[in-house]
């Protein structure tokens, strides 16, 4: 059983990744040392062996082969986890292909995505998981204060707030960027949310 890793996307400048896979199987696979025993996901309870593995971006040919028993049972749960990649980059989409005899058998799509149940042909399997990766927007805010009468002191706070409309919804502060303090000459950032990125903002 070969498990494919691929990322897509908006992925100039993402340097680091690391997905953890969940593989549930009804008989034993050679790799003991990927056994899991302390955490086992609620889609794969019911499975008798439960191993985890994890492909990196160092991770040759971003793949992993596993030697399971041909007619076992198995299913693949993927665990997406945006804080495992390089700062300010998540996964906004994840799908799967399987593959078989070079041909395509079995596909899905979805955040959390896993395989549902299959079963390990005589020929061996190709499973890879695909992300999409959207990367966070940045807006700067900048504070000049241009003072001629010398009436504002020098270490004068100014309070900014941004605010997200989505939709036909009313205007409301974004994800705790409420009270922004920025003093003269100095600035702040606010990072968007790839899945915020086709909303309107203002900042006040």
């Amino acid at each position: 059983l070969l498990l494919k890793k691929t990322v897509s996307g908006d992925i100039e400048g993402l340097d680091e990744w690391s997905f953890d896979f969940y593989i549930g199987i009804n008989k034993p696979i050679k790799d003991e040392d990927t056994l899991e025993d302390e955490y086992i996901p609620e889609e794969l309870t019911g499975f008798s062996y439960v191993y985890k593995v994890s492909i990196t971006d160092e991770t040759d040919e971003h793949a992993i082969s596993l030697a399971v028993p041909i007619g076992a049972n198995y299913r693949i749960l993927e665990e997406v986890d945006s804080d495992n990649l390089t700062e300010h980059y998540k996964v906004v989409d994840t799908s799967y292909e399987i593959t078989v005899d070079g041909s395509n058998t079995t596909e899905g799509k979805g955040k959390g995505t896993d395989t549902n149940i299959n079963i390990v042909p005589k020929t061996g399997a190709e499973v890879e998981f695909t992300n999409e990766i959207g990367r966070y927007t940045q807006i700067t805010i900048h504070k000049e204060v241009k003072d001629s009468t010398n009436t504002v002191p020098e270490d004068t706070e100014f309070t900014f707030k941004v605010e997200m409309k989505e939709d036909l919804a009313d205007w409301a502060v974004y994800d705790g960027y409420g009270n922004i303090e920025i003093s003269d000459g100095n600035s702040a950032e606010v990072w968007i949310d790839p899945d915020d990125a086709d909303n309107q903002f203002r900042i006040t």
